[in-house]
């Protein structure tokens, strides 16, 4: 079973996306676990080691999605771990910025479900 972690401050994100991998909860292909703010999703990060993460550029007012996603790809042990990061923006800065610190991919909010659960089931190479 895979591993998903959701990191989002913002609930209502979070509850949509709980949504949206529900079939993969149900079917047992995966688990999906949540994180509202930097200091929970390294201790998820430990505790879980997700093979893949949504993660939220803006955590808290800051900029902190990046630190995160920064820490995670220059740990030997953490940085196989596929991340995706979200964001409200979405300016090409932003792209080219959370491809070059290690993100395959950067979804800009407001998304459609679909679009996500697509996007997971062909990272974590699961059949549909």
């Amino acid at each position: 079973m895979k591993t998903i972690l959701v990191i989002d401050d913002y609930p209502l994100i979070c509850d949509l996306l709980e949504q949206t991998f529900e079939s993969l909860i149900e079917n047992e292909q995966a688990e999906v676990v949540m994180a509202y703010d930097e200091e929970t999703a390294w201790q998820m990060i430990q505790q879980y080691r997700p093979d893949l993460i949504f993660l939220d550029i803006v955590l808290e007012d800051q900029q902190e999605g990046y630190r995160v996603l920064k820490q995670i790809k220059q740990n030997p042990e953490l940085n196989h771990i596929i991340v995706v990061l979200l964001t409200a923006r979405g300016e090409q800065k932003d792209i080219m910025d959370s491809l070059q610190a290690g993100a395959v991919e950067l979804i800009k909010k407001p998304f459609h479900p679909s679009e996500v659960l697509t996007l997971t089931y062909r990272l974590l190479d699961i059949k549909s």
